[in-house]
This record gives structure tokens, sequence and C-alpha cells, in this order.
């Protein structure tokens, strides 16, 4: 390559490459998440239509072929010739950027309706792309350039137009006409190119969640097919779905214009909806799903602002740590002017917008407190109720007594088993401490352990749920007061003035939960975890904890060979791998206890076979708090009826009879990076 740098070296992207060259750049990603972006831009103008009052259903299709069809009812994309642009409209639309139906001057009218102070009677339906998704006039020849084919037909006044391209180049020399009985509205067929994205592989989980919000908050009818398979979304609104999960709402919609610094008229509409239980923090801007920005910033002022009044009729210092993930909300917001942090339109900052939420949603919520209704009361006593064992806790904190007798004058029990290397202190961070289900197990990891840097504590059942139990009752438990010891760090109360926590202090490395495979043993290490998370959560933090993967099965080879199974599905995947023929034995662990030495050491102990997964969480991760409070709290409605359908972003009418059904879920939960609740996939 010439290192020259002249008039000459300017060259310029045209055509379909300015967008196939380069997807990133208008599309947020390359990836997956550009190829979803597409879709989105296409749902988008769909959406705009029915902004603006026209088509109440929505049929999508995603096919075996990787290609996705999208049909509305509204009005049907004019694409015949367009005589102020002296261009056809087809190609303005789907083969030029910035070009749409969408540029008209809004300030106009919004002004005038600000002289005539007639608000009152507004009503953002009666102004066609007054809000819209799209402004930018992008999505349609995005989606078109960066398609392998990408086909559309416009239904309009008993006429169907259709125009096909390829590759970003249309592959008709004009428009095909043909009389149709269709109802008016747009279909358009495409898939995305595999040229242009490194993964089109779109999983159906994310289509079945998308039609699911746009029938609550776009209120449209979703027809979803996939692979010939169909799906209704029946039209709803936010505080219909916020009742069907968590069967209780509260619910309110206001209004709010703003004059900007440009002279600019700012609206915006908005729909908020609470419930129990703190499942779902769902934010929604122009009917597009967000995250964080403005919404989350309103929200968690509008919490702030509640129990701020709380503290006073109270007369009690409620803090965050009190109150955190004992709502679920629906925030939907539609503006006409927004700052979009970019094209794919993940958030706004815009700052008016946060303080319109947090006012509406603090007032809603302090009418519904006022009014007495029972599950907001409910929520606010258990808040209180958290607040006094906090401080009742940092009392105890604060004269150091049963904290620091737990820390330096306790000692272990005889259920712990200590190691060289826990007893010299020389080396703490190549220290194993092992925490195990049971004696039987405790006895087996014992003799198979390597007592040079291998401790255990061995548990007697099922841990204390310290979730839902008082604090005064932390420091009461023998387990508990063992852990604390061991370890030696103290506890961290998260209270700063009577903080005993100190990571330099910590006498081990590594924190392993060995548990037995089942749903037991899942469930012992959700309730360890939780105590971790409650009282030392800088272990958490700094990655100090871990999951052993223990063995569930054993596959008996003629040949001799053991093959060890850690879950039912590696059983089918190893059994159909193997071949049945080849299978002598197949043999089920109730337990660690059943393991001989040879098959702990080698599946659960010796470091350079076993497989760990680690703890880790974002200490701003609020998800994971809000997952344990489904979980473990004490709305067990909201447990049944909502944790599988928002949780894991399906639509499942099952009843959950008992929390041991969820237990195995926490399991399948991504423990590299934090407990990413929202995003992991089934």
């Amino acid at each position: 390559m010439s290192n020259t740098y002249d008039n000459n070296s300017i060259s310029q992207l045209k055509g379909a490459d300015r967008v196939r060259k380069r997807p990133e750049a208008l599309l947020g990603s390359r990836g997956i998440d550009g190829a979803i972006h597409t879709i989105q831009e296409i749902i988008g103008n769909s959406t705009d239509e029915k902004l603006s009052g026209y088509g109440d259903k929505l049929d999508i299709c995603y096919y075996e072929d990787g290609s996705i069809s999208v049909r509305d009812y509204g009005r049907g994309v004019p694409l015949g010739w367009n005589e102020k642009e002296k261009n056809w409209n087809y190609l303005l639309i789907y083969s030029e950027l910035y070009a749409g139906g969408k540029y008209g001057d809004n300030q106009k009218l919004l002004k005038g309706i600000e002289e005539s102070n007639a608000w009152s009677t507004f009503k953002i339906m009666d102004h066609p792309y007054l809000i819209s998704i799209g402004l930018n006039g992008l999505g349609g020849a995005c989606t078109q350039y960066t398609s392998e084919f990408f086909n559309v037909t416009s239904y309009r006044d008993g006429k169907a137009s259709t125009m096909r391209f390829k590759k970003g180049v249309a592959v008709m020399d004009e428009l095909e006409v043909t009389d149709t009985d269709e109802p008016n509205g747009t279909y358009i067929h495409w898939k995305p190119d595999d040229e242009v994205f490194t993964s089109t592989d779109i999983p159906a989980k994310w289509f079945e969640t998308t039609c699911k919000a746009l029938s609550f908050v776009s209120g449209f009818t979703v027809n979803l097919t996939i692979n010939g398979k169909l799906k209704v979304f029946e039209q709803s609104s936010i505080s219909e779905e916020m009742e069907k999960q968590q069967g209780v709402c509260a619910y309110t919609n206001a209004f709010k214009h703003i004059v900007d610094s440009t002279g600019d008229i700012c609206i915006c509409d908005l729909k908020v909806a609470i419930g129990p239980s703190g499942l779902s923090q769902d934010y929604y801007h122009n009917m597009v799903s967000v995250r964080g920005g403005a919404h989350a910033q309103g929200v968690y002022s509008a919490y702030s602002y509640f129990f701020r009044e709380v503290s006073n009729d109270k007369g009690i210092r409620l803090t965050e740590r009190d109150y955190a993930g004992k709502f679920s909300v629906i925030v939907s917001t539609l503006a006409n002017k927004a700052s979009l942090r970019n094209q794919t339109k993940d958030s706004i900052d815009d700052a008016w917008i946060a303080e319109f939420i947090a006012d509406t949603m603090f007032q809603m919520m302090y009418k519904e407190y006022n009014k007495g209704t029972p599950w907001i009361m409910d929520i606010v006593d258990e808040v209180v109720r958290n607040a006094e064992n906090r401080i009742a806790l940092a009392e105890m904190a604060k004269s150091y007594k049963e904290v620091q007798k737990a820390t330096t004058k306790h000692k272990a029990s005889n259920k712990f088993v200590t190691c060289r290397s826990y007893e010299d202190g020389k080396n703490p961070s190549a220290t194993e401490f092992l925490i195990v289900e049971g004696d039987s197990a405790g006895g087996k990891v014992v003799q198979s352990r390597d007592a040079s840097y291998q401790c255990l504590l061995k548990l007697m059942g099922k841990s204390l749920n310290v979730f839902k139990a008082p604090l005064q009752k932390l420091i009461a438990n023998k387990e508990i007061l063992d852990m604390i010891s061991i370890l030696g760090c103290g506890v961290d109360l998260g209270i700063d003035e009577f903080e005993t926590f100190d990571i330099n202090k910590l006498k081990v490395g590594k924190v392993i939960f060995c548990t037995d495979g089942d749903l037991d043993g899942y469930h012992i290490r959700v309730l360890l975890f939780i105590i971790f998370y409650k009282l030392f959560p800088q272990l958490l933090y700094n990655g100090n904890v871990y999951v052993a993967e223990t063995p569930l099965y054993v596959i008996n080879t003629k040949s001799d060979e053991s093959i060890y199974c850690m879950t039912q599905a590696e059983l089918e995947e190893q059994r159909a791998k193997i071949g049945e023929f080849n299978i002598r034995s197949i043999d089920r662990f109730k337990g660690l206890g059943e393991c001989d030495k040879k098959t702990l050491w080698e599946t659960t102990l010796n470091p350079e076979s076993r497989t760990l997964r680690q703890i880790k969480i974002d200490p701003d991760d609020t998800d994971v708090f809000e997952a344990l409070e489904v979980l473990f709290g004490k709305s067990t409605e909201s447990r049944k009826r909502a944790i599988l359908g928002s949780m894991l972003g399906t639509d499942f009418d099952a009843t959950v009879e008992s929390i041991d059904d969820l237990i195995e879920y926490i399991d399948g939960l991504d423990l590299n990076g934090g407990l990413d609740v929202e995003e992991v996939e089934y």
C-alpha cells in the first residue's frame, strides 16, 4: 500500500456499499445485533403507522431459510412516481439514505398549540408522524442494502405494487402493479445477508419476546409464525401485562411539554405500570425497548422520592439497600424530540424526561400508599422491617460484640477440616475452602482432597435461607459462624460507619461450593450464594467464589472407559455419541458420598481436570437482588405467575408449585461476569 496522501487519496463509498461495507456505523453492529436491528427498523415503520392511527394487526414470519417477512395493515407505503423529487418512491425509500415521509415541520403545529394553549384537547394520534420511531429515514434503505434479497409489496386502494432487490440493487426495471382484494398495508420479505453480517441466526426466543412487547406496548395483535407454527399475541396494554405478570398493578398516564433551549416544543406522553416482586424493569421509548438512560434514572429517582416520604412517615431512615428490587415496572414514553445515544436507539439521555418519569411515578406510588393499597402497604412493611433489622444489626456491629467474637474468637466446629496451607497462613491465596453438602460427602472429600491446600466445611443439610431471615439470626447460626471464623475477613453489613469487613484478612483464595448435581444440590448452591451475597458480597465482586461441577451420571463403556456427565442433557448427548452398543452400564450418583476417591478427585477436586464456574457479579447490578427477591421473597403469587414468563422472556402459563421447581434455573445462569437474568437464553 502506498504512503502517498494527496488529492487522489480520497474515495467515497457509493450506493449499497455505503451500508454493506460499514453496517456497524448505522446498525450498531455487523454481528447478530445488526441483523436484528434491521428487523426492528421494518417493524418500526409499521409501528409508526400504528402511532398515526392505521393498522392494529401485524403478521411476522421467520422462515427456515433465515428470511423474515413483516406484513402490516396501515396505509401501504407509496412506491410510485414522486413528482416533487423526480424519482420513484421505491428508490427513495429503499435505496436512498435520509428519505421518507417523516420530515414535515411539526414545530409549526406544536407552536400553534402552545400559543393557543390548546394542550388540554391535544391528542398525539390525531397528528401522523408527530411522534415516530424512525425519524432519520435510514431504516428501510439500511435493511434493503444489507439483505441477500429484499421484496416489498404495497397494498393501496385495490392495487398491489411490488419491487424486488438483490444485494442492494433493484432487480426489476419498474414496479409490478396488479389488482388485489388485499386490505391496505405493506408486506416486506427479506433475508439478512451473510456477506454483510457475521451472524444471521436470530434466536426464535427474540421474536417471541419482541412480539409479546409489541402486543402490550404498541397495542398490536401480532401473528408470529416460526417455521410454519403460528403463535398469536393478543392486543394488550402495559397495565394488562403487569396484571398478568404480578396479579396486581398500579397504572398512570401523563403528558408534558416543554420549550427547549432552541425554542422547539418538546412533548412526551408517559405510561407507567408498577407491580410487586421486583421481577423486571422494562423500559420503552417510542415503542422500542431501551436500557438505562433517562428511564432508569427516572425510575430509581421515583423510588428514592417515595421511600424518603415513607421514611418521614415511619420515623426510620430507609436506604436503597432496604428497598432495592421491591417493585416491577414498565415505563413507556412517546416523545417527538429526544437525545438518542445512537442510531440503534438503545437509550435516551434527556434530563427533563427523567424528571417527568420520576415525578409522575412518585405521585402514583404515593397516591396508592395514601389509599392504603394492600400490596403497596405489604412492600412498605417489609422494607421497614428490613431497615429495622439492619439498624438492629448495626447496633450489634457498633459495639463489636457478636461480629468480633465470630470473626476473631469463635472457633470453627468439628465440621471444619483444615489443611496445611490454611494452618501456616503464609499464602492464603493458594488455599481452597470447600463447602460440602453433608457428612457422607464431606467424608469422601476428606479422603480424596489434597490436604496440603484444600480445607473443607461439612454442611448439615440445607443452609439457612438468610434472604428471608431477620438479620439478627445470621450471626446466631452455627454454620454461618463457622464460615465467618474460617474466612477471617469479617462481614460486610453495608453500613460504612459500622464496617467490619477487611479483604486483606481473608484466609483463603478460593471458596468452592461442592454440592450434589441434583435438585437439592442446586438448592443448596443458591442458599450458599445468598449467604455470601448478604454477608460477604466483596468476595463475589472480587471473584473469590466458585461452583464445582459435580457428576450426576457415569457411563461405563465396554472398553472400560468411564465418562462422567454433569446433567441429564449431557448424559443424552454422550449416549448418542458413544452408541448404546458400546455402553456396559449407566450409573446415577445419588450424591458425592457415592463417588470413589478417584472419581471425586478427577471430577471435582483436581485443578487439572475439574470444572469450576466463577460466581462474579457487578456491585452495581440490581438484577441479582431482583431475581433473589422473586425466588426467595414472600410473594408466592409473583413467583408462580411471572418468573418463567418475564425472567426467561417466554410466554409460559404453567403454575409453579414449589420453589424447588425453579432451582435448576439458577444453575443455568451465566455465572461468568455476573448473574445476567434479563439476557439469559433457554
